[in-house]
């Protein structure tokens, strides 16, 4: 699996890059301020620094932040934590962007994480909301 920058005017690459011979992209998400494009896969959140598509950071998920399938990504609005929503056990991690280090999660119910689910959060960062394929919308408060 590799990353390419295209050029949207030509569609012709102008940047290239391997992922890890490991990593299957499930998810992926990029930064506000286009710096930085995370890709989960099942272990692995590898960080990769834009726009000279070269690795920067590998976070390794271990079984106790989660044992099971990634889900859906997303940097906070200040950019300065990655959120990923995780399906065994189901709960929402955090990691600090810059050190890496994994801060905490939020276990959820099984309805709230299910497959074909979303996250999101708000421009200010105080709210994450979730849906589940039973299509309950959860809105959760963030603390700074």
């Amino acid at each position: 699996t590799e990353i390419s920058l295209l050029n949207l005017i030509t569609g012709e690459e102008t940047k290239g890059a391997d992922l890890l011979p490991s990593v299957y992209p499930g998810f992926m998400a990029i930064n506000h301020e286009l710096s930085y494009l995370a890709v989960w896969d099942r272990k692995t959140v590898s960080l990769w620094k834009l726009p000279d598509v070269y690795l920067e950071k590998v976070f390794v998920i271990t079984d106790s932040d989660t044992q099971g399938l990634a889900g859906p990504i997303l940097f906070s609005p200040d950019d300065k934590l990655l959120l990923a929503a995780g399906y065994s056990p189901n709960e929402i991690l955090f990691w600090n962007v810059e050190t890496g280090q994994f801060l905490h999660s939020i276990p959820v119910s099984e309805t709230a994480l299910e497959l074909g689910y979303h996250i999101v959060m708000s421009p200010d960062g105080r709210l994450l909301a979730t849906m589940g394929n039973d299509g309950t919308i959860r809105i959760w408060g963030v603390k700074k």
